[in-house]
C-alpha cells in the first residue's frame, strides 16, 4: 500500500505495540488502551477497548452514532431521551467522566440531524442536517452549546458523513464519492473513491479509511494524495461497514453483521470480531 519500505517497518514496529484482539460477542477487544463507544440495541456504551469497565449511558433505543472528541473526554452522538418510535433526535454531547448530557442542536420540523464529528481542536462538533427528500446541509455548533447551530457558510449542498483531516478540511461524501472539502473556500478535491456509509480518518491526518462501493462493502485503507488501495476485508457479502481507526493508527475497526471487527491497516493478519454493536468510535483513553 504505502510504496515504502521504511514506512512499512515503522508500521510494523507498531503494530508489535498493539495487543492481539480477543474473540468475543461482548467484552474482549483490542487492548491498545483506548476507549470504545458503540451502540447496541440503541443505547450508547462505552469500555474500555480491552471491553473492561463497561457502562450502558443512555437508555436503549434513544442513541446512534457516537463520535470521541480528540482528547477523548467527550462524546458527540445523535440522541433523544424519548424511546418512543417518533421521538426526535438532536446532537448531543456525553462526557466520559461524568455521563452527563447536554444538548447541542434539535432540529425543526421533519428535518433529522446526523452524522456528528469533532474538529482536530475539539471544540466544534460538525454534522449533518437533512431533509425528507433527502436533502443534505453541513452545520456546525459550539461545544457545549454555547453558540446555536449554524450552516457552515461555503459548503455545498449534497454532502454527508463528515470527518476531520485538520481544522480546516474534512473528508466527506457526495453522491456515494469521498472527496475533501476545505470549510474555508468551499473547495472540493475528489479523492477518486466510492464509498458506502461513513468514511474515517486517522488521528494524524495522513489515511483514510472506507467501505467500498462494490458487493456489499469491503473497507480499504488509503493514503491521502495516493490512489494505492488496500483491502482490509476479502468478502463484501456482509456489508462491512462504517469503519474507525484505532487511536495509534495501527488498525481499523468496522462493523459487519451487527458485530464489530478489527482488522491491521496493513491488511495483514487476521479480521478479529471484538464485540456486538455497531456505530463503533474509538478515542485515546484521555487523563
Amino acid at each position: 500500500m504505502f510504496g515504502n519500505g521504511t514506512l512499512r517497518t515503522a508500521w510494523a514496529a507498531l503494530l508489535l505495540l498493539s495487543a492481539a484482539c480477543e474473540p468475543a460477542d461482548t467484552g474482549g477487544g483490542a487492548g491498545s488502551g483506548g476507549r470504545l463507544a458503540l451502540v447496541r440495541g440503541g443505547a450508547l456504551v462505552v469500555s474500555q477497548d480491552s471491553g473492561a469497565n463497561e457502562s450502558t449511558f443512555t437508555d436503549a433505543n434513544t442513541s446512534a452514532e457516537p463520535a470521541f472528541s480528540p482528547n477523548g473526554q467527550t462524546i458527540a452522538l445523535v440522541y433523544s431521551p424519548d424511546t418512543g418510535s417518533s421521538a426526535q433526535r438532536g446532537i448531543y454531547q456525553a462526557g466520559v467522566a461524568d455521563r452527563q448530557l447536554v444538548k447541542l442542536a434539535m432540529p425543526t420540523g421533519s428535518d433529522t440531524f446526523a452524522s456528528p464529528t469533532w474538529n482536530r481542536s475539539g471544540d466544534i462538533v460538525y454534522f449533518v442536517s437533512r431533509t425528507t427528500g433527502g436533502a443534505t446541509t453541513l452545520m456546525q455548533v459550539a461545544k457545549g452549546g454555547t453558540q446555536a447551530a449554524k450552516a457552515v457558510d461555503l459548503a455545498p449542498a449534497g454532502l454527508d458523513h463528515p470527518a476531520a483531516v485538520t481544522d480546516g478540511e474534512f473528508l466527506v461524501t457526495q453522491n456515494g464519492a469521498l472527496k475533501t472539502l476545505d470549510i474555508g473556500t468551499g473547495v472540493l478535491t475528489d479523492q477518486g473513491a466510492a464509498g458506502v456509509g461513513r468514511g474515517a480518518v486517522s488521528s494524524d491526518g495522513r489515511l483514510f479509511a472506507y467501505a467500498l462501493d462494490e458487493g456489499g462493502g469491503r473497507i480499504a485503507v488509503r493514503e491521502f494524495g495516493s490512489s494505492l488501495v488496500t483491502r482490509l476485508t476479502s468478502s463484501g457479502g456482509t456489508g462491512d461497514r462504517n469503519p474507525c481507526f484505532s487511536p495509534d493508527g495501527a488498525l481499523v475497526a468496522f462493523e459487519s453483521a451487527s458485530k464489530i471487527h478489527t482488522a491491521r491497516v496493513t491488511g495483514d493478519g487476521p479480521v478479529t470480531p471484538l464485540q456486538s454493536g455497531n456505530d463503533i468510535a474509538w478515542g485515546p483513553a484521555g487523563p
